[in-house]
């Protein structure tokens, strides 16, 4: 009995060996475009492994240049399987209106992605997306909650960073008013930006990378592969358009 219990669980490690290692990547859905923005789709997974998330890319298309990345579903990874055939990739991006993209993933789960709150809504669940709740392990398609799982997940490691950047900006602060387009926090970063760095320092390291974390946004350079040195940080309060912290990397 133990020699053919052996002999099963040789078998499907095997098996499982043998779906990893035919694993193709799919081709992604085409980008799609509306006014100055080009929606595309990424893939992330979470440095232990136990997330996998199918993404949103927001890139502008005049400048300035920002990449901004929307996390859309996550898929908790069994640790007992192998990783990547668990993977579920996004095969279709479409506008359903003037402001709503649709999104289906290889799994035919379907969610909405509103394109000037970047909130996401979770129309349809066939798969193991969303079927769990960090305290009560519910199953879950609601708009509010998903939304708020994913993001919860999402930035993890983001908050880390931020909690390490105390603030410590001493000049003089913009306008006070809530920031809620990605627009309005470009300008207010390049106002205080352009003041301290001069234009061609912060224009040379776009495309800016642009995060939201709470009611923090928080946008950085990027680092050109022939240009030494570090890229700025800015971190702006979301609720009042406060800086909090700036810096520039040597």
């Amino acid at each position: 009995m133990i020699k053919k219990v052996s002999i099963l669980i040789i078998l499907f490690i095997g098996c499982v060996y043998n779906l990893s290692a035919s694993i193709v990547m799919p081709k992604n859905p085409d980008s799609i475009s509306k006014d100055n923005f080009t929606y595309s789709v990424s893939y992330q997974t979470t440095d232990s492994g136990n997330y996998f998330f199918g993404l949103i890319v927001i890139e502008s298309n005049t400048e300035p240049k920002y990449y901004f990345t929307v996390p859309i579903y996550v898929i908790k990874i069994n640790k007992f399987l192998e990783g990547d055939v668990q993977w579920v990739f996004i095969k279709s991006i479409e506008f359903k209106n003037n402001e709503i993209i649709t999104v289906t993933n290889r799994a035919n789960d379907i969610f909405e992605f509103n394109i000037n709150t970047y909130e996401v809504k979770c129309i349809t669940k066939r798969s193991r997306v969303f079927d769990f709740d960090i305290k009560s392990f519910k199953l879950i398609c609601d708009a509010s909650e998903t939304d708020s799982i994913v993001k919860k997940l999402y930035e993890k490691d983001l908050e880390k960073r931020l909690s390490k950047m105390k603030p410590s900006y001493k000049g003089i602060q913009p306008e006070e008013r809530k920031l809620l387009q990605i627009e309005n926090v470009i300008k207010v970063s390049e106002n205080i930006l352009f003041e301290r760095y001069g234009i061609k320092i912060i224009r040379d390291e776009m495309p800016y990378i642009v995060y939201k974390y709470k009611n923090k946004w928080f946008v950085k350079g990027t680092v050109k592969d022939d240009t030494l040195g570090g890229v700025f940080e800015i971190l702006i309060n979301a609720d009042t358009s406060k800086i909090e912290f700036i810096n520039h990397g040597e």
